[in-house]
């Protein structure tokens, strides 16, 4: 004997004793472990060589497994058996595993590792010749020793060889009469489907049965029982109807030489001369049996009466094939009384009779199961469209949706395994056809390239069923179906997507759960589970070329260059109202200062690895700073779509719907004067989105995600939401929040009296604002102070108060700052600011205007006075400028009143608590802000 024995080199240590000749020492104490170290670790290597001596015969052999009381490793759960009259001179462990793959053992022994002090005994298939045996432990275990892992050692008691009395065993000329006639039934089984199976199939189930060996000994009858097996799952019926399932066949009469066709007319089943698309019958499987489905009339053959169909799969007839003395043709038989479907000899009406009569004889042929009209070359586009659902607005519902992935640009993040799903019409909806080496089986490919520069293909990876796309496809089978009975969506030519291993065996493609197909074992036409899912139709994609230049000429546009960013920029130079020349100029010269990318694209695999890294240093960073210097602006928002011959400007108030009622809430207003229709943008921290406040209210607006609902104002800055001002086109912006569906501030008004500010999408003008700056619509007024008092005049237009205030809507008198050069006495001689209401201004008549009466101007100091913008109504039709006068007070003596200013929004900001006091960091509260003409509570984080 010959083996890897622990004895070499570990000296027979008390538990790893283990020469290789104690397996055939007849002692159960003694036992063979391999060698711990130069042998171990390594699957199917560990085995012993057994020579007999002599040439010798013998049918059975039997195990003992090591039966020791300590911890032990490798016992025997497989093992392999070879036989030959030759030595094995050029096995090693550096070989055997070669040597498996290649030959095929005499006996494969399946042994309970755990049953130490049972013999286990195994008969060879046949009567065994020769003079060696090489013993493969092919799988062990450690049952004593669960520490260590399977197949790392391997060890054995005893291994014994037996002959056994053949007098009841079957002679090889008999055995291999019945296995010839098993083969014989087989292969004439096999033959009744040769015009619905390919010629490959036919190939390799032929080759199946043939391969069954035959005895070249005495047999018992278990080993003959269980070659006759082999030959029955070699090839079977159920195996024929489970591959034939869903081909479409046409099925011609012998005697009559007509086709078995459903009558539009009548709905009856008789036949013709040609062959239409009402001669077509799709094989649908139920168990062994099959059931005919006229794709056309979307019935079924009936079980009781052959000349009319049912469109109830339960009432159909269930057929087996069976043979017939016509040559080529076959029986179909009624699985329920094994009668024939047959012709009448009068006229043209199926009946059933004798399946031997002549009449019975049937010849089926394909009829483009291979999906013969489609182009397997990959010369031609198409789209696969679902029979069972549809893309609408980012989800899919009912009826013909496209099969596609999302593309690069299209924001897929998963490269070379895009997830095949649901999709909209795009370059990832278009597909080719290649063919592979196994007939009828074909490569689908994505004309959307992977990040990788890889062609994506349509195949089945990752978890399970799920359905993806990868550098390495999977064949899939693309065969003719009908989709099931009573389906909302029809088209012609209607197919069936299986992955197919072995014969069989297949998964179908199933779209039922609308949106992430997978492959599963529904049937791809079963009506029983009304399942369209498993139904798909090719369409061939003729703008295929357009399709495909388009989205390279998309992604290479949206790749940044110097253009397309002075494009963006000009876009918010547009809205001139909130971004101004000089920002927009900054903007610009910034932008002449970046490198951009240069790389052009011709293909799609060029484009995507160009779109995976677009960006540009420092371009967000300037575009982020063009945006941000709205912020502080005070601007109004006319709608463009809602004129209605007078201007629609966005404001707050309330608004009535039916007998609905909305108080402080976001509303139209058609006088531009109404204090309520001027907004301060603030602009949202780390983000481009704005805070929008109402001048004349001080209330900011709110949230809103549901359509045609009035969006509240809120007094809480905490409450305030942010919005995206985003230019549209012609100086046009839309006013949108992140909401996914009604995103965009839109005027609600269509017939200039509900004067209503809902949510809408970005689509149509009444999503869409005109910005102005608030406009000076007066002569400046004139403001004087004389003594402790401040007078209001106006020259040539009578002065009124603005009929809109709020609390905060106010005049203020603070310190000035020092003139550059001059430190006047008593300069900041006031403690706080101080704010003068509407109702602490009173009518003068001289001069003519309003005077507000303020005694601590009497004391010596240097003071500014801001009136806001529209505090003031000019004549009937005009708002007052926001104005600013600087004067100083020396001993009693007001001097030094400086010219009139319009007072700008780009003033320095000043911060004063509530209490009045000056505050040079604010931070954690709310704070009075003070901005040119603009004073507002703000609150500071």
């Amino acid at each position: 004997m010959t083996g890897c024995s622990s004895a070499a080199n570990e000296n027979g240590s008390a538990n790893k004793t283990g020469d290789i000749s104690n397996v055939i020492d007849e002692n159960p104490a003694t036992y063979w472990h391999n060698d711990w170290n130069a042998c171990s670790g390594v699957t199917d290597r560990h085995f012993f060589i057994l020579d007999l001596g002599e040439e010798s015969e013998f049918d059975a052999c039997s195990f003992l497994q090591r039966s020791d009381d300590v911890a032990w490793n490798g016992a025997f759960a497989e093992a392999k058996i070879f036989v030959s009259s030759e030595a094995f001179a050029d096995i090693s462990h550096s070989t055997i595993s070669s040597y498996l793959e290649a030959n095929t053992p005499s006996l494969t022994a399946t042994i309970q590792p755990s049953l130490r002090n049972e013999v286990q005994y195994f008969d060879f298939p046949e009567t065994q010749t020769g003079r060696y045996l090489l013993v493969v432990a092919s799988q062990t275990s450690n049952p004593g020793n669960g520490t260590n892992p399977a197949n790392k050692f391997a060890c054995l008691a005893e291994f014994n060889l037996y002959t056994l009395d053949k007098s009841g065993f079957i002679q090889p000329d008999t055995a291999n009469a019945q296995l010839s006639a098993k083969k014989e039934g087989a292969l004439a089984a096999l033959r009744l489907w040769n015009g619905i199976l390919s010629t490959e199939e036919i190939a390799t189930f032929t080759s199946a049965i043939n391969s069954v060996p035959a005895f070249e000994s005495p047999v018992s009858q278990t080993a003959l029982t269980a070659r006759l097996d082999e030959v029955e799952a070699a090839f079977s019926t159920t195996q024929a109807v489970t591959l034939a399932e869903g081909r479409v066949v046409t099925i011609r009469n012998v005697r009559r030489n007509e086709y078995l066709t459903n009558l539009a007319a009548t709905g009856k089943n008789n036949t013709m001369t040609t062959v239409t698309e009402r001669g077509k019958w799709v094989i649908l499987r139920d168990n062994a049996d099959f059931i005919l489905l006229n794709p056309e009339a979307g019935a079924f053959l009936a079980a009781n009466d052959v000349a009319t169909t049912t469109t109830g799969k339960a009432a159909a007839a269930r057929f087996q094939l069976g043979s017939h003395s016509a040559e080529g043709a076959v029986a179909i038989k009624f699985t329920n009384n094994n009668n024939g479907l047959n012709v009448d000899t009068g006229g043209h009406n199926l009946v059933t009779y004798d399946a031997a009569d002549n009449g019975s004889s049937w010849v089926i042929s394909a009829a483009g199961t291979k999906a013969a009209d489609l182009a397997t070359d990959g010369t031609k586009y198409y789209r696969i469209r679902s029979n069972r659902a549809t893309w609408d607005n980012g989800s899919c519902t009912p009826n013909g949706s496209l099969l596609g992935i999302l593309t690069v640009a299209g924001g897929d993040s998963t490269g070379a395994e895009a997830q095949v799903r649901c999709s909209k019409d795009g370059i990832g909806s278009l597909w080719t056809i290649e063919a592979t080496d196994t007939e009828g089986q074909v490569y689908l490919r994505n004309a959307a390239a992977d990040f990788t520069g890889q062609d994506a293909c349509f195949g089945l990876f990752g978890d399970g069923n799920t359905c993806k796309t990868g550098a390495t496809p999977s064949a899939v089978m693309v065969e003719q179906a009908k989709g099931a009975v009573g389906s909302e969506y029809t088209r012609t030519n209607p197919y069936a997507l299986s992955i197919r291993t072995t014969p069989g065996q297949s998964q179908f493609l199933d779209m039922s759960n609308g949106k992430e197909p997978k492959f599963n074992g529904w049937s791809k036409v079963d009506n029983n589970q009304n399942n369209n899912g498993g139904i798909f139709y090719f369409e061939e994609a003729t703008d295929a070329a357009e399709v495909i230049n388009a989205y390279i000429t998309g992604v290479t546009d949206a790749i940044p260059t110097a253009e397309n960013a002075k494009a963006t920029v000009a876009s918010y130079g547009s809205v001139s109202a909130l971004w101004d020349e000089q920002a927009v100029e900054q903007a610009n010269s910034a932008i002449d200062a970046l490198t951009f990318p240069t790389a052009t694209a011709s293909s799609v695999k060029e484009a995507n690895d160009i779109y995976s890294n677009p960006t540009v240093e420092g371009l967000d960073e300037i575009i982020n700073t063009l945006i941000a210097s709205a912020d502080g602006k005070m601007v109004q928002f006319e709608n463009a779509g809602r004129n209605n011959g007078t201007g629609h400007f966005m404001g707050y108030g309330s608004w009535t719907r039916g007998t609905q009622t909305n108080n402080e809430v976001v509303n139209i207003l058609t006088d531009r004067r109404d204090l309520n229709s001027f907004w301060i943008v603030t602009k949202q921290e780390n983000t481009n989105r704005f805070y929008l406040q109402s001048h004349g209210s001080n209330r900011y607006i709110g949230s809103q995600s549901s359509l045609e609902t009035a969006i509240p104002t809120t007094t809480d800055f905490t409450q305030a939401y942010g919005y995206d001002l985003r230019p549209i086109s012609d100086g046009l912006i839309a006013i949108c929040d992140d909401h996914a569906s009604y995103p965009a501030i839109h005027d609600g008004d269509t017939d200039n009296s509900t004067f209503h500010v809902v949510k809408w999408n970005t689509a149509g003008a009444a999503s869409q604002w005109r910005v102005a700056e608030f406009e000076d619509l007066s002569d400046q007024i004139s403001v004087s102070v004389d003594g402790g008092s401040i007078y209001f005049t106006h020259e040539t237009e009578t002065l009124a108060k603005h009929e809109s205030y709020s609390e905060h809507h106010v005049i203020t008198v603070t310190n000035a700052p020092e003139e550059e050069g001059t430190e006047p006495e008593g300069a900041y001689a006031l403690e706080q600011p101080l704010t003068i209401s509407a109702n602490q201004i009173y009518a003068n008549t001289n001069p003519a205007g309003f005077i507000a009466v303020v005694s601590a101007l009497q004391n010596d100091g240097r003071y500014t006075v801001t009136v806001p913008a529209g505090f003031f109504k000019v004549g009937d039709d005009k708002l007052s400028a926001p104005v600013a006068v600087t004067f100083e007070v020396n001993n009693g003596e007001t001097t030094g009143i400086s010219d009139i200013t319009a007072a700008g929004n780009n003033a320095p900001a000043e911060y004063f608590n509530l209490q009045g006091v000056r505050v040079d960091r604010p931070e954690g509260g709310v704070f009075i802000m003070r901005q040119g003409d603009t004073v507002k509570k703000v609150y500071v984080k």
